[in-house]
């Protein structure tokens, strides 16, 4: 199976039509961009690869601005509709299955934080952070980003005040979710 196959495949089912698709290839030019991406592929890296490019292409794909974290929305729906391929039953199932393990994943957290298992903590908030980035939680996600980083550099003391930042995110994700599904 060949790239343009396997997005094929990929576009076709309604769990992935929000994960962006990069084609990485030798073929750099211009018509074989196009036909790349006219196939359903979101972005093109020609080989050989540059570190700097690749970088900059998973930050672009990936992560949320950098912003002031205060400054950034709970629940951004124009987010989440963007990640789902605007896919609205996607979008909203996605959200909806984030929101049912939301609770368990910051007990995880917080639990973790309070045995001073960091090694646990960090696993967990990785998880979350991971899975934020497909639901349109710009907030949570950038909390999840700076608690890992803070986790992975030895700030133990830094880490530890950001599971109050994650669980008074967490409520907000939560409330605001609630009251978009009674809408």
């Amino acid at each position: 199976m060949d790239g343009l196959e396997a997005t094929s495949l990929i576009r076709k089912t309604t769990l992935n039509q929000g994960t962006p698709v990069i084609a990485v290839t030798a073929h750099a030019f211009k018509e074989e961009k196009q036909r790349l991406l006219n196939s359903g592929m979101d972005d093109y890296l020609p080989k050989p690869l540059e570190l700097g490019a690749l970088i900059n292409l998973i930050k672009r794909w990936c992560s949320v601005p950098e912003h002031n974290v205060t400054m950034l929305p709970d629940l951004d729906w124009q987010l989440a509709l963007t990640r789902a391929n605007q896919n609205e039953d996607v979008a909203t199932e996605m959200l909806q299955e984030f929101v049912k393990a939301l609770p368990e994943a910051i007990a995880a957290i917080a639990r973790a934080a309070k045995l001073e298992d960091w090694s646990g903590m960090e696993k967990a908030v990785h998880r979350l952070h991971g899975a934020s980035c497909y639901t349109g939680v710009p907030k949570l996600q950038r909390l999840c980003a700076e608690v890992e980083g803070d986790l992975k550099s030895g700030h133990i003391k830094e880490a530890r005040r950001g599971v109050d930042e994650l669980q008074q995110a967490t409520q907000a994700v939560l409330t605001q979710q609630a009251s978009m599904a009674g809408a």
